[in-house]
């Protein structure tokens, strides 16, 4: 939080106030805002949709109009919930929308009310982010695990984790290209390059995460290379390697994250 929002009472933080909120911009007067916070309790929302739409929404709507009479720029992050999740093929930017719950709709009205507002927008679509710090679904799953005696989750879904790291290294960059380049503005589509499912078991007093990578298996010879190499899937490792190592990525994340034990199973052309 800047100083001055934490020291001046008058100035408003909060995203359920989108009218002070846009009134504390026009006093601090940015160039820049980055909207990287969201309400994301997707399974609450279903309870709580003003809520929702407040934070993922209207306050975006707003922060988008002043930034418009300002002529600043807005990087917002947005969801791939704005799909309805059918196919199994890449949607890109052009793809209809369709949003099947109350998450999903309200971060589809907000993209909408920033588009329309006319400011300078970058609106980066990701999915399945995750971070060493704060809620993430890993940690969510151990939590349960050591309340309950079993875990129901779903098992069939596939997509592409993404590093906050790795977004805000994204964002930084699109902004720079922004800087110089107004005609940038638009939304994209911003996640780790691969594909994995995910399926969590309890097995007695331990939590298994099972991640397999769907795309081409890496030859076992270049494994241990490329688990140590890659910290995030990306087109290189495709290139030289013939897979996406987006699996072996993830698994070292939440051995590096909670501890345990490792293990791989990767054969060319099976992943």
């Amino acid at each position: 939080m800047p100083r001055r929002l934490a020291s001046d009472p008058s100035l408003c933080g909060d995203l359920t106030q989108a009218e002070r909120l846009a009134d504390t911009l026009r006093a601090l007067r940015p160039d820049v805002v980055v909207n990287a916070a969201a309400y994301t309790a997707v399974d609450k929302a279903e309870s709580e949709p003003e809520l929702a739409q407040r934070i993922n929404a209207l306050a975006p709507g707003a922060i988008a109009q002043v930034m418009a009479e300002l002529g600043g720029w807005l990087l917002h992050y947005s969801t791939d919930y704005v799909f309805d999740g059918s196919g199994d093929q890449p949607r890109d930017e052009a793809a209809a929308t369709g949003p099947l719950s109350v998450y999903g709709h309200s971060k589809l009205a907000g993209e909408d009310l920033i588009r329309a507002s006319g400011c300078r927008h970058l609106i980066l679509r990701t999915s399945w982010v995750h971070a060493a710090r704060g809620g993430n679904f890993a940690r969510t799953m151990l939590k349960l695990a050591a309340e309950r005696d079993s875990l129901r989750v779903i098992a069939d879904q596939v997509g592409a984790p993404t590093g906050a790291d790795l977004l805000a290294d994204i964002g930084a960059h699109v902004l720079r290209r922004a800087s110089a380049d107004a005609s940038v503005s638009g939304t994209y589509h911003a996640t780790a390059s691969g594909e994995v499912s995910l399926q969590i078991s309890k097995d007695q007093e331990e939590v298994l995460f099972e991640v397999t990578d769907t795309g081409v298996g890496i030859a076992p010879e270049l494994q241990a290379f490329i688990f140590n190499r890659f910290e995030h899937a990306d087109q290189q490792t495709h290139t030289e390697f013939g897979g996406a190592g987006l699996g072996l990525s993830i698994c070292k994340g939440l051995i590096d994250l909670f501890g345990g034990q490792i293990g791989m199973q990767s054969e060319p052309g099976q992943g």
